[in-house]
């Protein structure tokens, strides 16, 4: 497993789930980040010239080329479902879409969020 700064970690995994969801014919209309940082370089157009100005590009590129998407930033325990997708999808070498069935790290955090 590599060893990357979260915020390259966020950006790559921003990347990849736009090329797939635009493959898939899927447009989210937010993306929300748990960096602020990530997310003013995304809104702002910041760091082209750095070492991830590469992935900042293309994340520009296939925004540009979608409706209008925005990107704003939450905290990670707000989105506990997602955190544990990320997690799980570590383990995984190969791009997997999730219909009705779900890892357990997800029914977790749903039984955990449902009422009563």
């Amino acid at each position: 497993m590599a060893n990357f700064p979260s915020t390259i970690a966020n950006l790559v995994a921003i990347q990849k789930g736009l090329r797939f969801g635009i493959e898939c014919g899927l447009t989210p209309d937010v993306i929300e980040v748990n960096e602020a940082e990530v997310v003013k370089w995304i809104n702002n157009g910041l760091h082209y010239d750095s070492e991830v100005g590469l992935i900042l590009m293309d994340i520009k590129t296939l925004t540009d080329s979608q409706k209008k998407m925005m990107f704003r930033q939450i905290a990670t325990s707000a989105n506990k479902s997602a955190f544990g997708l990320a997690k799980f999808s570590l383990n995984n070498l190969e791009d997997s879409f999730l219909d009705e069935e779900f890892p357990y790290c997800v029914s977790r955090c749903i039984q955990a969020d449902m009422p009563g």
